[in-house]
């Protein structure tokens, strides 16, 4: 969406607009409309191999938990940038 804004071309040389984003069958929008199902289903199975053990999962199900995270996540960065200095 960024290049939607900035006027920037992309890799093919193409100038991204709102409406080839929100309706065009190869925008982002669809894309994550046709893609989310097999997503859902093989993120799991990708996370529990071996070579990801190092990678934390975070589940945030409800806007409210994700809320959380983030009011969380900023008041532990702003701990760590005082105690920085």
């Amino acid at each position: 969406m960024s290049r939607v804004v900035s006027g920037e071309r992309s890799a093919s040389g193409n100038r991204e607009t709102i409406g080839n984003q929100l309706f065009d069958r190869e925008g982002v929008v669809w894309w994550v409309m046709r893609t989310y199902r097999t997503r859902r289903r093989e993120f799991p199975e990708l996370l529990a191999r071996g070579e990801y053990a190092h990678a934390s999962v975070v589940r945030l199900p409800t806007p409210s938990a994700a809320e959380a995270f983030l009011t969380e996540a900023g008041t532990l960065t702003s701990q760590a940038a005082t105690r920085r200095g």
